[in-house]
């Protein structure tokens, strides 16, 4: 694209994904820490990415409110810790207040566990920033904290995320201040914990979304090379406009994509997402680059080809004045090499 302010914006767009993977993969790398420091694993250890809790009628910020941190996982029916993670902050430390009071809201005795009371004895709060703003981060919210009207009642802690490469690829945990329960949790944290990103992607439960909304970009990507491909594979081709016609269901979809890179709901307490909504956004994107069509409110086809180049670049035209109709190449047919001649489309 030469049009420069997209240019811009398709950079600003890549930092938005980018700030969005590193935040939900950051917060199952602690969840996965926290089990194998107990000798479990994540599945055998209580956790969510978007569970509803309650705050209680004592809560400075909001009493007797549900509320939905980042994470929350449960050490033991005494202890829970309480997410909450940052891939970037403001240059102004000014607008760092905001995610003060968001801290502040969860030290309390938040009902929700798994437990049966819905209780644990105590809940830390742990703030997972990106390894640029964390020490600053943690300092702000230290000399923050000890004003009385700011005091926190409970534990904080602060706790660094990078991402790593030593001949594989790890997420790098490093506490940069405050306290956490349990002595060789805060040691360990102290001296660094590299977390296996081979090990947390291939772990069945790993999730791609949590409860906060992706850069629609984000989510057209996962859909095409996910969902589409997938389904391509086995769909029509219509051979006068050289497509796969994936015919998609939105109800159905957003059912599909939940159960494999999000959250279906399943619990009472769970949040439903990727929700429909997005989905739905993204699905009136392809039809605006003339990468789908329309049928009805809930039935589309997807016009499927197999797109060489930059994704992110290509579905972010969405966002310009005029959308640009994608027409594969002469060279993009067969969609897989594979089914040239069960297709009858060799040239």
């Amino acid at each position: 694209m030469s049009d420069p302010k997209v240019a811009i914006d398709i950079n600003r767009i890549r930092d938005e994904i980018n700030n969005y993977e590193a935040t939900v993969t950051a917060v199952q790398a602690f969840i996965d820490f926290v089990a194998r420091q107990d000798g479990r694993d994540m599945e055998h250890t209580p956790h969510s990415l978007g569970r509803k809790m309650n705050t209680g009628p004592t809560n400075v910020i909001q009493p007797n409110t549900e509320i939905t941190p980042d994470a929350v996982v449960q050490r033991s029916d005494e202890l829970g810790y309480v997410l909450e993670a940052k891939a970037s902050l403001p240059r102004d430390q000014d607008a760092w207040q905001s995610d003060t009071v968001q801290l502040r809201k969860y030290d309390d005795d938040l009902t929700g566990w798994w437990t049966p009371t819905e209780l644990v004895r105590e809940s830390d709060v742990v703030s997972l920033i990106s390894a640029p703003f964390a020490t600053q981060f943690a300092e702000y919210v230290t000399q923050t904290a000890s004003r009385e009207d700011w005091r926190f009642r409970g534990r904080v802690c602060f706790v660094e995320f990078s991402h790593v490469v030593r001949r594989k690829e790890y997420i790098y945990l490093l506490m940069r201040g405050g306290q956490i329960e349990d002595h060789d949790i805060a040691q360990r944290l102290q001296n660094g914990e590299l977390v296996s990103w081979e090990r947390l992607i291939a772990y069945p439960g790993f999730r791609s979304f949590y409860d906060s909304e992706p850069p629609l970009e984000y989510l057209m990507v996962k859909l095409w090379h996910g969902i589409f491909t997938e389904k391509a594979t086995d769909a029509e081709v219509d051979e006068q406009r050289r497509r796969r016609l994936v015919r998609v269901h939105l109800p159905a979809l957003v059912g599909e994509v939940q159960a494999l890179y999000g959250s279906t709901g399943a619990e009472p307490r769970e949040r439903q997402y990727p929700r429909r909504a997005w989905i739905k956004s993204a699905l009136d994107a392809f039809v605006q680059l003339g990468l789908a069509e329309q049928n009805n409110s809930e039935e589309y086809v997807i016009l499927f080809y197999r797109i060489t180049g930059d994704l992110v670049e290509r579905f972010a035209r969405h966002r310009t004045m005029e959308a640009v109709v994608e027409r594969p190449p002469a060279d993009q047919l067969p969609l897989f090499d594979e089914d040239r001649e069960r297709q009858g489309l060799a040239h």
